[in-house]
């Protein structure tokens, strides 16, 4: 079964490149393959769902290969802007005075309710660090895991955290069964 990404992670992405690289959001768009630009180009809605391969990991490639270069570490910037995006406002409000824990806890639900069919659990959550477990993800991405964790990474900074760290330990884009992501902060 393709996956789907629900149209609130598509806009972040689209407006990552409309805010970060303005003048070069057109070559952004001619980069893409016909069926990417072709919801990328047009009017994305929050609650919409769009192929993954299409709206999520094809842009965010061609995110990478134009704007930084292939680094690939670089989707982490992309991932960090998602959360500014998302978080920002009365959620930003929400997640300063929640914990970490229950931070970690709602992202990870978010992020099953956001990708389908996903299967991401939160394995481990203790005081200063964590493991979001990726079990079930059927097209695999290094780019978008790698925003994810960006992601993350930005959402425990904004809740108030220090030293955050989220490093994949294992990899479905790598070959390996899941992906976990180790996070740990002060």
């Amino acid at each position: 079964m393709p996956m789907e990404a629900k149209g609130v992670g598509v806009l972040s992405l689209q407006e990552y490149v409309k805010q970060k690289h303005t003048d070069q959001y057109e070559q952004w768009l001619e980069a893409l393959p016909p069926s990417a630009r072709k919801v990328m180009g047009g009017r994305v809605l929050p609650s919409s769902w769009y192929s993954m391969r299409e709206a999520m990991i094809a842009p965010m490639d061609v995110i990478v290969r134009t704007f930084h270069r292939g680094d690939t570490e670089r989707a982490r910037l992309v991932g960090r802007f998602g959360a500014e995006f998302a978080l920002s406002g009365f959620y930003k409000l929400l997640v300063k005075v929640g914990t970490p824990g229950m931070l970690i806890n709602r992202s990870a639900h978010y992020m099953s309710l956001y990708y389908r069919p996903s299967t991401i659990d939160v394995v481990k959550n203790t005081k200063g660090e964590a493991v979001i477990r990726i079990s079930r993800w059927p097209e695999p991405s290094d780019t978008l895991e790698i925003s994810m964790c960006g992601w993350v990474q930005c959402a425990l900074e904004i809740s108030g955290c220090k030293d955050v760290s989220v490093v994949r330990q294992g990899s479905i884009a790598w070959g390996d069964a899941q992906t976990d992501m180790a996070l740990t902060w002060r």
